[in-house]
């Protein structure tokens, strides 16, 4: 143990005083943070920071080796270790989203694409890039020393006639330059631009996937969407074979153009004449993959999984098929400047909407109220690659089935929304879902009333979840990630990897089955970030800060809303299982449920909020995991919890005599007990709160414990069962707070 105090607070008196000592001349951003009462409930147990999360070691026995399981993501042993610091590290990934879709911002950098891929996905997955735009952020040393981007040569038909040339490829080059002529002379120089920038993608892309066997690339595609978790070699070689900074430098590239693309078009298209805007859609081959130029009238697309890149100007366009989807080749890309647009989807395991499975797929739509529909594999999905489905602003539907929304497996998927009231429906594995082989899939969302549900019915999806007899499914959605647990079968493990959602501003809804609204399984990193609003979250089992088998699973409110969080037993039929199999369980593993060397996080920042558990529910910390639910603000706050299992409870499992607990062989041989400690935390900061319990029946009653203005312990000192390690500490109380979770308040009041 560590008892020479919090850093933060010594970090926190230090520069009080440096502040004293200068006459307060300067004004301090950092916000009043108090008594930090996690060091409060800490010190009554008699341990520090420093004890709480999961340090395995390679000793435990049936503890999976950390450093050896493939595909872990390389922040995930460190926040495990510190679980505290996952305030902070989701908290970057907000402010990139703030910052940079701020309208001004976009005004003023054509990189703001670039940035958000780089902090949502790329140093999230590899270790390398740093972020930095050279022409962008070093503009001042870049134009002294005569660095910056060359400018793009103006003569279309000629970058063309080279491609062909460079690539040994026939062409005609009367019928070339007759196409190229049907498009407006002012868009050729941004155009010859795109056609420059997607090459460079493409070329290093074949550097990415020079060393990986063609039939493993093959096997691999031939595996997707992937539902099903069988073993797959070839798998395992791609990622032993490939050259992940490459890869996700071309995907880089591809991004940076496509944005600067779009302001340049946009920029020529406004010179046009009205009669020259709504021209014909003109399609210009390269052996890269067609280049589709459309001008501002209400075209109908067809099918572009062929493309290199497709351009639409503007108008109320419908695209019938694969559209900024790379499957077939390395890069393809899609840009609509303007117009309330219609994606409409391709025939089922057609990836489309910004998909890039061993590749790079783009999708950006600038400006209207569109709609997006799909069935799979769609609406920003990675696979070995980079799919973004990006849209700046408008109100927008997104209906999928599977596999989409932000979503990956070995790869980045991401779905990135700017402004609007938007609407996200799926039945599973999307709206920020990071899968097998350390996919990171993230949606990000920064402003508007949104509306997210991942369909709770197993009717309706045939995914029934065995923890709920099969009737909900399990969802993987709104902040999940899965990994393959392979000790139950063949030995192979695939760790699982970052699902976020992001949603900064507005009134929110949230809806889901199981696994879902920040959880992880299977060295997974499930995480829901809300900035601000009065929004409902509503879930079945496993979800809303839980999680399962070392993983990570948390909830951050980070605004004065009044909030709603239920766990809940929907009213679906039971019949998908017969009588007497399966479980039965519901309502419950959430608001912050660990289980099995896992940390589970929820924490709001104000708000008068209602918190509503049925089993096993609110800061209840099982098999050496740290549970934390901290309701920080001054509001009047509710919580109707299970008595025995809830209100910051630990327990003290697979400890004590193997006849009263568990047979001798689990005693013996999984010595859980003995590996780490269990801790559970309730910690309310402010305001007049209510705490109601459910008994066995289901009826709730005010709790004799549990009461504003009051400390407790679950199990109580002097119980048969109090220590073993396992602690469980509940406080309300005026004031105060946990430090780490107010990490960059200086950001958020300088602005």
């Amino acid at each position: 143990m560590n008892r020479t105090g919090s850093p933060l607070v010594a970090a926190a008196l230090a520069a009080a005083l440096a502040a004293s000592a200068a006459g307060a001349r300067e004004p301090s951003f950092e916000p009043a943070l108090g008594v930090d009462r996690l060091t409060q409930a800490l010190d009554m147990v008699g341990f520090d920071r420093s004890d709480l999360g999961v340090r395995p070691k390679a000793y435990w026995s049936r503890f999976p080796r950390i450093d050896r399981v493939p595909h872990i993501l390389p922040f995930l042993p460190e926040l495990l270790a510190e679980p505290l610091e996952t305030y902070g590290f989701v908290r970057v990934m907000a402010g990139a989203v703030e910052e940079h879709l701020d309208p001004g911002y976009r005004d003023q950098r054509p990189n703001a694409m670039f940035k958000v891929v780089h902090f949502l996905g790329v140093e999230k997955k590899v270790v390398g890039p740093r972020g930095y735009d050279y022409a962008i952020d070093f503009a001042t040393f870049s134009k002294a020393y005569g660095g910056g981007p060359a400018e793009a040569a103006p003569d279309l038909a000629a970058s063309l006639e080279q491609l062909h040339r460079s690539a040994g490829a026939p062409f005609d080059a009367g019928r070339l330059r007759e196409a190229v002529s049907r498009v407006p002379s002012a868009l050729h120089p941004p155009l010859t631009a795109l056609l420059a920038g997607l090459e460079q993608a493409c070329r290093w892309h074949g550097t990415a996937f020079h060393s990986v066997d063609p039939g493993d690339r093959a096997a691999a595609l031939e595996r997707s969407p992937l539902h099903e978790k069988d073993y797959a070699p070839e798998l395992d070689r791609i990622s032993r074979d490939l050259d992940a900074v490459s890869l996700y430098h071309a995907a880089q590239l591809a991004v940076s153009t496509v944005e600067r693309a779009s302001r340049d078009l946009a920029e020529a298209g406004d010179r046009l004449l009205e009669g020259d805007r709504a021209f014909a859609p003109v399609d210009l081959p390269t052996p890269l993959g067609r280049i589709v130029v459309a001008g501002a009238g209400n075209d109908r697309h067809g099918d572009c999984g062929d493309c290199l890149a497709l351009v639409d100007l503007g108008g109320d366009d419908v695209y019938d098929g694969s559209v900024g989807a790379a499957f077939d080749r390395p890069v393809s890309v899609a840009l609509d400047l303007a117009g309330d647009d219609r994606y409409l989807a391709p025939p089922p395991g057609r990836p489309t909407q910004g998909a890039g499975l061993l590749g790079v797929g783009v999708l950006l739509d600038v400006a209207g109220n569109d709609r997006y529909e799909a069935e799979s594999i769609a609406q920003g999905l990675g696979f070995f690659g980079l799919g973004l489905l990006w849209d700046d602003e408008g109100d927008d539907t997104r209906r999928l089935r599977f596999s989409g929304q932000g979503a990956a497996y070995f790869g980045i998927g991401l779905l990135v929304d700017g402004a609007g009231d938007d609407v996200y429906d799926l039945w599973g594995d999307g709206q920020g879902f990071g899968g097998i082989g350390g996919g990171v899939g993230v949606l990000a969302d920064r402003s508007g009333d949104d509306r997210y549900t991942a369909e709770i019915d197993a009717h309706v999806t045939g995914r029934g979840s065995g923890h709920t007899r099969k009737r909900v499914t399990y969802s993987n959605a709104q902040g999940a990630a899965n990994g393959r647990r392979g000790d139950l079968s063949d030995g192979h493990a695939w760790a699982g990897g970052l699902g976020a959602l992001l949603d900064l501003e507005g009134d929110d809804a949230y809806e889901a089955g199981n696994w879902a609204l920040g959880a992880g399984y299977w060295f997974g990193a499930g995480i829901l970030y809300d900035g601000g609003g009065n929004d409902r979250y509503r879930s079945v089992y496993y979800s809303l800060a839980s999680g399962a088998h070392f993983c990570l699973g948390a909830v951050f409110d980070d605004g004065d809303g009044d909030d709603t969080y239920t766990v809940w037993d929907p009213p679906i039929a039971d019949d998908l299982v017969p009588p007497g199999l399966g479980m039965n369980a519901a309502a419950g593993a959430g608001l912050s449920f660990a289980w099995d060397f896992c940390v589970s996080l929820l924490v709001d920042k104000g708000g008068d909020d209602t918190y509503t558990g049925r089993i096993i529910s609110g800061a209840r910390a099982m098999i050496r995991s740290t549970a934390i639910l901290a309701d920080l603000g001054d509001g009047d706050d509710v919580y109707t919890l299970p008595e025995g299992a809830g209100g910051g409870s630990a327990a003290s499992s697979y400890h004590g005599p193997a006849d009263t607990l568990l047979s001798s062989f689990l005693v013996e041989y999984t010595p859980a007990s003995q590996y780490g400690t269990n801790f559970a935390f309730l910690l309310d900061a402010g305001g007049t709160d209510h705490y109601r319990s459910f008994d066995d029946d289901g009826a709730h009653t005010p709790h004799p414990l549990w009461a504003d203005g009051r400390t407790w312990q679950q199990p109580p000192p002097g119980a048969v069962d109090y220590g073993n390690d396992s602690y469980g500490i509940g406080m309300d109380v005026e004031g105060g707070t946990i430090h780490e979770f107010h990490r960059f308040q200086r950001q958020q009041h300088r602005r």
